[in-house]
Formats: C-alpha cells, sequence, structure tokens
C-alpha cells in the first residue's frame, strides 16, 4: 500500500508514520489512513475510494484452492465471507454466487457468511439458501474493523430486523 500511495498517487508516508503502521499487529488500510491522515485532505471514505480501491489486488491473491489448503490444515473452517461485496464489485447475482460456492465447496470450502452488517433480510434468505444448497454451514460476522468503521463488534445488521442465530452453524458448532 504504500509502494501504491507513492508510487499512483505521489503520497509519501514518512518514516515514522510507516513505523506506526508497522508496530500493528496485522496492519490494514485503516492504520494507513490513520497514520497519515493529518497530511493528507481526504476523509477516510475518500482516501480507500481515490487512493487504494485502484490498487491492483490481483498480483496478492492466492488461488482458492492453496487458501482452503492451508487454512484446513491448521484445523481451521474456511467461509466465503462478504458475498455482497463479491456481488458488488463483479456485478454478479445469487445465481453467480450459487455457482461459485458449489465450486469452492467442492474443493473443501465449509461455510457461507450469511450474515454481515451489510445484508439485507431478502439477501440473508438468498445466502441462506444457497449455503443449503451447496451443504455449507452458516456464519456470521458484522466485519468490525474497530472504530474507524461504522459498525459495532457483533452488530451482524444495520437494519430494522433482528438476526436469528439458530442458522449460524458455525458459531453453534464452535461453542
Amino acid at each position: 500500500m504504500i509502494k501504491h500511495l507513492h508510487g499512483k498517487h505521489g503520497i509519501t508516508v514518512m518514516s515514522d508514520d510507516v513505523a506506526k503502521i508497522f508496530a500493528r499487529d496485522i496492519p490494514g488500510k485503516v492504520h494507513v489512513y490513520e497514520a497519515i491522515k493529518s497530511s493528507i485532505i481526504m476523509n477516510r471514505s475518500d482516501f480507500y475510494d481515490n487512493c487504494l480501491n485502484d490498487m491492483e489486488s490481483r498480483q496478492f491473491k492466492l488461488d482458492a484452492q492453496q487458501v482452503i489448503d492451508v487454512v484446513t490444515s491448521a484445523g481451521g473452517i474456511v467461509s466465503f465471507a462478504h458475498p455482497i461485496e463479491v456481488q458488488k464489485e463483479y456485478g454478479i447475482d445469487f445465481p453467480d454466487i450459487l455457482m461459485m460456492s458449489k465450486k469452492l465447496s467442492n474443493i473443501g470450502l465449509t461455510g457461507l457468511e450469511i450474515y454481515h452488517s451489510l445484508h439485507k433480510k431478502h439477501q440473508i434468505e438468498e445466502y441462506l439458501k444457497i449455503a443449503h444448497s451447496c451443504g455449507l454451514l452458516a456464519s456470521a460476522g458484522s466485519d468490525y474493523h474497530g472504530i474507524h468503521k461504522d459498525v459495532k463488534i457483533g452488530q451482524l445488521t444495520n437494519f430494522d430486523f433482528s438476526p436469528d442465530y439458530s442458522y449460524i452453524t458455525i458459531l453453534n458448532r464452535l461453542l
């Protein structure tokens, strides 16, 4: 991210700021923004949209089979996170998510994120159908990233309904 900001946007992250960023256990874009926000004239959302979202992330992506193998060999459970974000980014619909989920379940995918702070009730219902159709566990996550995001830890929806926790099989299974 630091190289990208400098090379593509002419934003130099000073060495003190780099030290702040790498002092984090798992540094991310929110930490980059927090470290340099006083030296740029953008709010967090504009910074992400204008300076980071154009970063070619495909160069960092791993093959799905590699990820599944590594996670499962460490005893982890692999869940398809943020399907709503995948739909938005690639302009795909529920049948496409179903097809992706089937392919991934055939190579070891364990779950599908049903509840997410951005999922509306009708989307949750569709994701539940997909999970059931593919034999996947239903996972949930707030996508909480600290105080810098408009969601609270454990908040599974931003809409006017309460989650049905009986559907969340991964949490039930782990407890």
